[in-house]
């Protein structure tokens, strides 16, 4: 082969190449806006997104009274995300701590855990532990446990770990979908001496 030749056969070669490279870009090009920035491709990549950043968010409240035999409680759990959240509680996650007033403040005395009971006929109660609520709905837990006479109660609601984040497949990974904490709430009443 002379090298005339194999100049030749390299121009066309170089030739053929290119109108591969051109084609192989349109063909690209044509597919990109078809699959990927057309309307309805748009229109499915944008509620994706909104599906894989959706978030389950709890505003829980505490609130507790006394009576002359009881102390009787509910825990209020507002979804304000966009995403569905489980609370996993365990059987009794209400836990009802008792002070005595002290010279130096207060004391512990004695402590009782209750849970959210539910009729299960015949007389019995099954106590709730797990507890769905979606998007914008408001649960109330109810409580009640015995009053342990008088004093002041710190009464704390642990209600699990907080998985708020989606796990769906076709998400890419915002970090751990469990947080490091969980859902919780307290607070603080006081149940005064009871004259007979």
């Amino acid at each position: 082969m002379t090298r005339r030749r194999l100049i030749r056969w390299l121009q066309i070669l170089r030739e053929v190449l290119l109108i591969a490279a051109v084609l192989a870009g349109g063909a690209w090009a044509y597919f990109k806006y078809f699959s990927a920035e057309s309307p309805q491709a748009q229109l499915e990549n944008s509620e994706r997104q909104k599906r894989c950043l959706a978030r389950g968010s709890l505003d829980i409240g505490l609130s507790a009274h006394d009576t002359a035999d009881a102390i009787i409680g509910s825990v209020t759990a507002k979804n304000v995300g966009d995403r569905e959240v489980l609370l996993k509680m365990g059987q009794k996650p209400v836990l009802l701590s008792k002070y005595l007033p002290s010279p130096g403040g207060f004391t512990f005395d004695q402590s009782r855990s209750v849970g959210f009971p539910r009729p299960e006929g015949a007389g019995r109660l099954e106590y709730i532990d797990t507890f769905s609520i979606l998007p914008g709905r408001t649960v109330a837990l109810n409580f009640v446990s015995p009053n342990l006479g008088r004093g002041v109660y710190v009464i704390t609601f642990e209600g699990g770990s907080r998985a708020t984040a989606t796990v769906e497949p076709d998400c890419p990974a915002h970090g751990d979908a469990k947080d490091q904490m969980g859902w919780f709430a307290s607070t603080i009443i006081e149940v005064p001496s009871r004259q007979p």
